[in-house]
């Protein structure tokens, strides 16, 4: 909904349903005509399950749930993008479901300050044709903000688009780690996943630190008022790395994929196959974006 008063605020909802069930509501408000200095406050409630790898094989399932708001102060100085810097908390509620794990019983509190830099001219955000985009984000969990863990964590990633005619590369960059102290488990990075390591299982490979780069390649085939259709390919890199190991080139993992991808009314749908080294091989119906 927009333009809710004269200043153009802004209530915007999502609601997510798969492999995380999530509803997230923001309200947008400027603080002056020009909007360049605005408040959002937030809330959000997000369900995930995650599976425990030992190599290969699955050895525990557990459920996280997520219950968290905050507001956030935040500029936007040019049309490109804009900063922000807001405070975060909530509950987090861990639990086993398969396997053997060592998890807290009861809820875990969380709050903390976070800080995001962000730029977007991509001109399409399901399957970008031209432009680039891209963050800078850093979150800061402080037992005098009333968490339980007290880490710091950093992510930085972009994207960019070149396109001759009908075919289209896009190229990004992806990098994120600890600061300081070793991030909890139920917030760590994570890769597996088509276009994440196509072939892998989905956040099969969790840790401290992770890297990935990918070179994703469409060709538009046709269109119509339904959407566009495209036939494409990938070539990814990347791996997770635990507290203290040094990041070496030599353990980069290399995965690649095919698809077919549908632009639709309700988001970018693909049907695809991914093989990662050492012979893992994965098909994907999917929905939803993953740029």
């Amino acid at each position: 909904m927009r333009w809710l008063n004269r200043l153009g605020a802004e209530w915007k909802t999502e609601v997510q349903i798969g492999s995380i069930n999530k509803i997230y509501s923001e309200f947008y408000q400027p603080l002056v005509a020009s909007r360049f200095l605005f408040i959002a406050p937030h809330i959000e409630w997000k369900q995930k399950l995650f599976d425990v790898y030992q190599d290969d094989d699955i050895i525990a399932e557990y459920r996280v749930r997520n219950l968290e708001g905050g507001i956030d102060f935040g500029i936007q100085p040019w049309t490109y993008g804009e900063a922000r810097f807001g405070y975060v908390g909530g509950i987090v509620k861990p639990k086993i479901r398969t396997g053997t794990l060592d998890l807290p019983e009861d809820k875990i509190n969380r709050g903390a300050l976070r800080a995001q830099l962000l730029i977007d001219q991509v001109d399409n955000v399901n399957f970008p044709r031209k432009g680039y985009a891209g963050y800078i984000a850093f979150y800061s969990s402080m037992d005098e903000l009333g968490a339980d863990d007290n880490y710091n964590k950093m992510e930085v990633s972009f994207l960019k688009a070149f396109t001759y005619k009908k075919y289209t590369m896009l190229g990004s960059l992806r990098y994120g780690t600890y600061i300081g102290k070793a991030i909890p488990f139920y917030d760590e990075f994570s890769l597996g996943g088509f276009l994440s390591l196509s072939g892998l299982h989905q956040d099969q490979l969790r840790g401290q630190q992770f890297g990935l780069g990918r070179m994703i390649f469409y060709w538009n085939a046709s269109n119509s008022l339904l959407g566009n259709f495209y036939l494409g390919g990938s070539l990814e890199t990347g791996n997770v790395w635990t507290q203290g190991e040094h990041i070496d080139l030599k353990d980069l993992r290399l995965a690649g994929s095919v698809f077919i991808g549908y632009d639709m009314l309700l988001g970018p749908f693909y049907l695809g196959y991914g093989h990662a080294d050492g012979g893992h091989d994965a098909v994907y119906l999917y929905l939803g974006r993953t740029f």
